[in-house]
């Protein structure tokens, strides 16, 4: 029963303490909550709805790229799952050579599944990191292109950990995109 306590408290603070930090902002599957953009106000006072598009599809296509590219969220979360169960287990033997009379068969199974959640925990943040960095940067990168760099010029794209207000669904456009087309 002990364990079982264990693991849910674990589990929980692990989980919530991501979800505090927005860790897991990229693993959700539109790609313009996790770019923040920035429109350089000696270029325009906002962008137009033409390059907001732009905007999108570039970061569609950088987040497929980046799917198709990077290990998967069940391999991230159970590697780091593993890795972390392991050393929290040998960290639980560790404490028979500071607690007297301790017993090692006791604490290494609370420390390796202690250890084994949060690293599962961390495996999605890391997961989710990774995925919001490589798109930002990517849709960066592609606006420096000489083939967008007129179309798209003083606009630019970051990486965002917490979810933005972006969205790629073109009815719900945020309110700070210019209606008309070509402004």
């Amino acid at each position: 029963m002990r364990i079982h306590t264990l693991a849910i408290a674990a589990l929980l603070s692990s989980s919530l303490a991501a979800c505090g930090a927005g860790a897991y902002n990229g693993l959700g599957s539109d790609p313009m909550g996790m770019i923040v953009i920035h429109v350089n106000p000696y270029v325009a006072d906002h962008i137009s709805a033409e390059q907001y598009g732009v905007m999108t599809r570039l970061a569609q296509v950088c987040h497929r790229d980046a799917n198709q590219q990077m290990a998967g969220v069940a391999e991230t979360v159970v590697v780091s799952g593993v890795v972390h169960g392991v050393s929290g287990a040998i960290s639980g033997n560790a404490v028979t050579g500071v607690i007297p009379g301790a017993d090692a068969g006791v604490y290494a199974p609370y420390m390796g599944i202690a250890g084994g959640i949060a690293g599962a925990t961390n495996g999605l943040a890391l997961q989710s990191q990774a995925k919001v960095s490589v798109t930002g940067s990517c849709v960066n990168g592609d606006l420096q292109d000489d083939v967008l760099r007129s179309r798209m010029e003083g606009v630019h794209a970051y990486p965002s950990m917490v979810r933005t207000r972006n969205t790629s669904d073109p009815e719900r456009r945020p309110s700070w995109v210019s209606p008309n087309p070509t402004q």
